[in-house]
């Protein structure tokens, strides 16, 4: 058997909602590998906390100061498909 008829095999006998789920994975799990990949990359010549390029406007919506010692932030993960 070669690699392609291997793969072949293996596309048929994924079922719709096998390979949806795949593909939730896979675009769920690049964004992180990219940011990894940058940020092994080293800081180079920006100090630490400094974005390479200034914002155009921030990205906090609302919000409040926080208060000494608690949680200063907030985070929600939202894709097309779940809310978490």
């Amino acid at each position: 058997m070669t690699q392609e008829s291997l793969t072949l095999n293996h596309i048929k006998r994924c079922t719709p909602k096998k390979l949806s789920m795949a593909v939730r994975m896979l675009l769920l799990l690049v964004p992180f590998g990219l940011v990894t990949l940058v940020a092994a990359q080293g800081p180079g010549n920006f100090p630490c906390g400094t974005p390479i390029v200034q914002p155009i406007a921030s990205r906090i919506v609302g919000g409040i100061e926080a208060k000494a010692n608690s949680w200063p932030y907030v985070v929600s993960i939202v894709n097309f498909f779940f809310h978490k």
